[in-house]
């Protein structure tokens, strides 16, 4: 769900980072910290942190490197990522 919640004056994927940060903080479950890991890695690229979005998936592969999941969505972020670069050096200056 995108959006924006004006009660709280932040995003939608925003209150879902804090509350997978307040599992991690709150739980010993590696499988639980892996998810945690994984869905804040998802909730950063939604809101366009794509630096952010590949360090979660990467430690949440940490936790579990058989994750085809994580594994697909850092290498996905990472071409995401380089392509926006390329296009940001290309584009002439403002």
């Amino acid at each position: 769900m995108r959006g924006y919640d004006h009660r709280l004056g932040i995003s939608f994927p925003a209150r879902t980072v804090e509350a997978y940060q307040k599992v991690l903080t709150d739980n010993t479950s590696p499988n639980l910290k892996q998810k945690s890991w994984y869905n804040m890695g998802n909730a950063y690229y939604r809101m366009g942190y794509m630096e952010e979005a590949i360090d979660a998936y990467k430690k949440a592969l940490a936790l579990y490197s058989g994750d085809m999941e994580s594994k697909f969505k850092l290498e996905w972020t990472r071409q995401q990522y380089e392509k926006a670069l390329k296009l940001r050096r290309m584009s002439p200056p403002e």
